[in-house]
């Protein structure tokens, strides 16, 4: 194929995907600057009212194709942005603030180009059939957003049957703006009930890894829920200051930590009700692929101790073992916690050791008072840890926190 084929396969690929939204693009709506021999010559304003199209590489050497959709451009662009969201359905794609932008490698357009495209068609409809559950995120209630989020996990359970032995890695991206550290831990719940990994790419993007459809449904869910916790936390400090208080400061980390808990308690029962748990190839190939990204971490990477996924399913079977369900919070705490031991703690013959109150803790990990102390008396009362006082000490009193070393380290059964 020549640069010119390339390019055509991805602006027609773009065109067919704005006309499932109702937009309508044609071929002269797009400009490709590097093929015009004229280009460094010219006036370049010629290329300002059309949708550029680019190359990863230059015309000479690239690895792919990518393809812009501004939402200036004159005849479609109101248009666009008014319906950006139903765009996260597709795989190549991320929704930015000035665009909508499309990334196809060589591979994708050759694929594309011979009508072989990636998507399988059962997988295609079941994620239009996700999207359509994540509508109007600022006018949901959080029982409403829960059980969006479930019904979409019920979808992917659909797909999962042979989709592994198909399918290769994937990564879609999902825009989040400045702040809102909260999404953070979102993420993360999102990604585990959705059989795939996550990381954050210039603070403002939040990247899912994995199978196709395990990766287009965790986005779809992690932006549909961001907004609603987003909407919810606005309401929420607004009665507040209805009533007189001011010092909200607070409120919000509060807010958006019980948010996220509750959250993670519904989805985590039902994926495992689903049997929705994370491919140990997705792990793998996620932790060789983010061995050299900045700002990653694996706990797996530590040699005494056992792979992060190995940790969480000795937590759910001690706790199972002990009639008692771990919610999400439960494991996040656990995990903060045994990083910290790592660092600052000491070695016991019975596991790591630190000498903490239930508020040095919370300061020291950075997570609220009150999940700090629901954390410690489930995870104290199951085995996962032991305090050396016992819960008379909660929550001032200075006490010896011991993590069971048969939770963590290698090659220890339970």
């Amino acid at each position: 194929m020549t640069p010119k084929e390339y390019t055509n396969t991805a602006i027609d690929t773009v065109i067919d995907l704005a006309a499932e939204q109702g937009i309508k693009y044609r071929r002269g709506d797009f400009g490709v600057p590097e093929l015009d021999e004229g280009f460094l010559k010219q006036d370049n304003d010629d290329y300002k009212e059309l949708n550029l199209v680019g190359f990863i590489g230059n015309v000479h050497d690239f690895s792919g194709v990518t393809v812009s959709l501004s939402y200036s451009f004159a005849r479609t662009g109101k248009k666009l942005k008014a319906n950006k969201n139903g765009f996260y359905m597709y795989q190549y794609c991320s929704v930015r603030e000035m665009e909508i932008s499309f990334r196809f490698s060589i591979n994708d357009l050759e694929l594309l180009c011979t009508k072989r495209a990636p998507v399988q068609k059962k997988a295609g409809e079941i994620i239009k059939r996700a999207y359509k559950l994540f509508t109007d995120p600022e006018h949901a209630g959080e029982m409403e957003a829960i059980s969006a989020s479930m019904m979409a996990q019920e979808l992917l359970a659909e797909c999962i049957p042979g989709i592994e032995n198909t399918d290769k890695m994937e990564q879609v991206s999902a825009d989040t703006g400045p702040g809102k550290k909260w999404k953070h831990s979102l993420s993360n719940t999102i990604a585990t009930s959705c059989r795939c990994m996550c990381y954050c790419r210039e603070q403002n993007e939040i990247v899912f890894w994995g199978y196709l459809n395990d990766v287009l449904i965790a986005r779809m869910m992690f932006l549909y829920l961001f907004k609603v916790g987003n909407s919810l936390a606005a309401k929420h400090i607004k009665a507040c200051r209805e009533r007189g208080e001011w010092k909200t400061s607070d409120l919000y980390e509060h807010f958006y930590s019980g948010f996220c808990e509750r959250i993670g308690a519904e989805l985590e029962k039902n994926h495992a009700s689903l049997m929705l748990y994370t491919p140990q190839e997705v792990i793998e190939d996620f932790k060789s692929f983010s061995a050299g990204l900045p700002g990653t971490k694996d706990l797996s990477d530590n040699s005494c101790k056992a792979k992060e996924s190995e940790i969480l399913a000795r937590l759910t079977k001690v706790a199972s073992t002990n009639g008692m369900t771990l919610t999400y919070m439960h494991k996040f705490f656990f995990l903060r916690l045994l990083d910290y031991a790592e660092k600052n703690g000491e070695n016991t013959e019975t596991g790591l050791s630190v000498a903490l109150s239930v508020s040095g803790l919370s300061n020291a990990l950075n997570i609220p008072l009150k999940t700090v102390s629901y954390s410690l008396k489930s995870l104290v009362s199951c085995g996962v840890l032991y305090r050396e006082s016992g819960e008379k000490t909660f929550p001032r009193s200075p006490s010896l926190t011991i993590i069971n070393n048969k939770i963590y380290e290698k090659e220890t059964e339970l």
